[in-house]
């Protein structure tokens, strides 16, 4: 929450593999509105508006293991349908 005037903000410790992050403002003036930004080095920089609610989501890059082990599952779901 800025309860102030607008103002930059960076914000540290993300992630490594933070690929993205979807910045969503609600104020007098948006509703919800949303912006995608993209972090670098763990940090993300960023324009707060003035009075406003923001939140912030963080999407990690999916490692090739990770996909291969959901696609794994996905295809002994389907299998169960098809039994």
């Amino acid at each position: 929450v800025n309860n102030g005037a607008a103002c930059e903000a960076q914000i540290t410790g993300l992630p490594q593999n933070a690929a993205e992050a979807t910045v969503y403002v609600t104020n007098s003036r948006q509703n919800s509105t949303s912006e995608t930004l993209k972090p670098a080095e763990g940090s993300l920089t960023l324009t707060l508006p003035a009075e406003s609610f923001v939140t912030i989501i963080i999407k990690k890059t999916m490692k090739i293991r990770h996909i291969t082990a959901a696609l794994g599952l996905m295809a002994l779901a389907v299998q169960n349908l098809l039994k």
